[in-house]
């Protein structure tokens, strides 16, 4: 395996055992902003190819799980950015009578394990989420990031990430329970 010494592959052949070893939690943390799993694969390996291409840049003083997080992070950002901008334009011409689907594909394992509108609930309540908001509770929870850890990802202090954590479970309280009074009033005025 490729051990970290803080200092980024010279070669393919390390480069290749350093995404081996950085795969799974690249990709964890892509699919917890894009909640797909192909998706957050085709994130990684964006990823992937944008540390290799800007390897130079690279702070040797600073740890590369870091750098390589902070990009996944900025990547899956700027994706959930283009779907917004696609949704919007698909929206424009629905109004003009144009037809342009837009699915919701949601293949992940996860959904198996948990009944499916649940999941796309959740994953909804924390899109809903301010960026900063979400992106502290995608590492701390989804990513499973400890509070430093996504204090140098996010360039923050360890404070900031809880209370952008805390703020973020409140508000995912309210949007859930504001979804659920909903749903359960819908059901009891058909039923």
């Amino acid at each position: 395996m490729f051990q970290i010494n803080n200092q980024f592959p010279l070669n393919r052949d390390e480069f290749s055992s350093f995404v081996l070893e950085h795969q799974n939690t690249v990709v964890n943390t892509c699919h917890g902003f894009l909640h797909n799993r192909e998706d957050a694969e085709d994130a990684a390996q964006q990823v992937f190819l944008k540390a290799w291409k800007n390897r130079e840049s690279f702070n040797k003083d600073s740890k590369i799980s870091t750098w390589m997080y902070r990009i996944a992070v900025n990547t899956s950002i700027d994706i959930i950015r283009k779907r917004k901008r696609l949704k919007y334009k698909q929206s424009l011409l629905s109004m003009f009578g144009i037809s342009s689907e837009v699915s919701e594909n949601v293949k992940d394992p996860l959904v198996k394990l948990i009944d499916r509108e649940k999941a796309i609930t959740l994953m909804k309540a924390i899109d809903q989420l301010p960026e900063n908001q979400q992106t502290a509770w995608i590492l701390t929870t989804t990513s499973e990031f400890s509070g430093q850890e996504a204090a140098e990802i996010m360039k923050m202090s360890v404070s900031s990430i809880e209370s952008l954590k805390h703020r973020a479970k409140k508000r995912l309280k309210i949007i859930l329970k504001d979804y659920y009074r909903t749903n359960k009033e819908g059901v009891r005025n058909n039923g």
